[in-house]
């Protein structure tokens, strides 16, 4: 790729070449201003683009975080809460059917999980199409299904639950769609509904573990190659840290100059919204290449030759920011900052075992969710089709073993997330409170079911244990948040 200073100055006006972020940067800077005062980071310069070089930075296709509303380890939480309940609920000998819809009610939850799962998916699935990751962005389409899928079905379950309930207090029939009353033949229905579309969740999360995989086989055959030698290890390094002078050139070949000069442009105006300015689109573009005729005026370049410039310079961040993006999502978060120098490492091939592991982690990962929910698509199946002689209880020992698997999956997750330094969501606490209002309110009617219909011991049992590691997935929970987001003690005892 040509110097583009040769390119936009006379030859007796050559400054040192332009690098974002780079010394030669700032020395282009002290040649037009003559001091240091305004010579700073690229991630920190849009407030003073009026005074030096604007300079374009992958920073900028970060996704914002405003749309979900709960952290990961709270919502993490819930997800293991609900499968513990659904794990003791299976367990042979609980209880009647009416002591299972009573139990369940704390399904509902689902619903604003799978709200706030959606909003979370959205905002990576745009990231990941504005960075150009397509398979990332396929990943998250069908992740966002998923989410609309356990929003629905939460809400959907909770009125199963009730209708079961009632249907098993009033003694009616519900084994068939053409049960003797409407309430029979509704709750069937409906029931028959909601085990469907968890199906129908289990299968869109095969999906995702899949493509995972995938993904992380392709990716592991360019690591493995990297061990090689030295000259293997840097190669491996420069492209996936978007440094390769090659790859970066064809990042900007084949864009036609009008193309690159709407590069510029888009992204600027995404750079202005990401510091809060507000207007109308043409507003906002108006004040974008006011900024680059600023700029071009400082590196005494024409506009339009200088849009072509900047958009050049987009196009190299947005391909920094597609590999930051594939590195964080193939392997972890703290590879993609020590490769991209937001942390430190000493050795590239420590380095590159730290991404092995971290790439080895995400494969078990996958493939347990995927055989989990194999194993669930085909326990929803027997549903409607096992439903004589042993096949019930091949059903039921089927949900058994995908109850502990997502417990024992949901849960390591939880352990790693609880661990993180992740801030927390706006609804967190309000989340809690409503999760442990839940709880209580269902071990209520469940320990008046017991006492009423003399179930025994061993509902009695399971009531409180599900109660008990609600709760104390909660209290574990809260005590990982931060401070200024922990539910205050008297407000949790006001609740129960």
């Amino acid at each position: 790729m040509s110097n583009i200073a040769d390119q936009l100055l006379p030859p007796f006006q050559q400054l040192p070449p332009y690098r974002p972020g780079s010394q030669e940067e700032t020395d282009l800077l002290i040649s037009l201003n003559g001091d240091f005062a305004n010579v700073r980071e690229p991630a920190q310069r849009v407030n003073a683009v009026a005074n030096v070089r604007f300079a374009p930075n992958a920073a900028a296709f970060a996704p914002a975080g405003k749309h979900s509303f709960l952290s990961e380890r709270v919502h993490g939480g819930q997800d293991v809460a609900t499968d513990i309940s659904f794990l003791v609920r299976g367990l042979p000998g609980v209880g009647c059917t009416a002591l299972d819809a009573t139990l369940g009610m704390s399904t509902g939850i689902n619903t604003p999980l799978g709200y706030n799962s959606y909003l979370h998916k959205t905002e990576q699935e745009e990231h990941a199409q504005t960075v150009g990751y397509d398979a990332g962005a396929r990943i998250k389409q069908i992740e966002r299904a998923r989410c609309a899928t356990q929003m629905v079905g939460g809400a959907l379950f909770f009125g199963i639950r009730a209708l079961t309930l009632a249907s098993y207090v009033k003694g009616v029939d519900t084994s068939s769609a053409t049960a003797p009353t409407l309430l029979g033949r509704v709750t069937c229905i409906t029931s028959s509904i909601g085990s469907a579309l968890w199906g129908f969740a289990y299968t869109l999360i095969a999906a995702v573990s899949s493509l995972g995989i995938y993904e992380g086989y392709k990716f592991r055959k360019e690591l493995n190659a990297a061990f090689e030698s030295p000259a293997a290890t840097a190669a491996f390094i420069r492209k996936w840290s978007g440094t390769d002078e090659e790859e970066l050139g064809k990042a900007v070949a084949g864009h036609s100059e009008e193309e690159l000069r709407q590069e510029a442009m888009q992204c600027t105006v995404q750079l202005l919204k990401n510091e809060g300015r507000e207007g109308t689109q043409q507003e906002l573009e108006a004040e974008a290449l006011r900024i680059i005729q600023e700029d071009a005026e400082r590196v005494r370049a024409n506009t339009q030759a200088h849009l072509v410039q900047v958009g050049e310079e987009w196009k190299i961040e947005k391909l920094k920011a597609m590999r930051d993006l594939q590195v964080a999502s193939l392997t972890s978060k703290a590879c993609a900052d020590k490769l991209f120098g937001r942390r430190t490492y000493l050795d590239p091939q420590d380095l590159l075992t730290e991404m092995k592991t971290a790439l080895d982690k995400n494969f078990w990962i996958n493939l347990g969710y995927l055989v989990t929910c194999v194993i669930g698509v085909l326990a929803t199946i027997g549903v409607f089709v096992l439903t004589a002689g042993v096949g019930p209880m091949i059903v039921a020992g089927a949900f058994l073993l995908v109850a502990l698997m997502m417990t024992a999956l949901d849960g390591y997750s939880l352990y790693d997330v609880i661990r993180s330094q992740e801030a927390q969501g706006t609804f967190d606490k309000h989340m809690l409170t409503m999760s442990t209002g839940i709880s209580f309110l269902s071990f209520v009617g469940s320990i008046v079911l017991i006492s009423v219909l003399s179930l025994g011991i061993v509902p009695l049992v399971a009531a409180i244990a599900i109660f008990l590691f609600w709760m104390g997935v909660n209290l574990k929970v809260w005590s990982a948040l931060p401070p200024a987001g922990r539910l205050p003690l008297h407000a949790a005892a006001a609740v129960i």
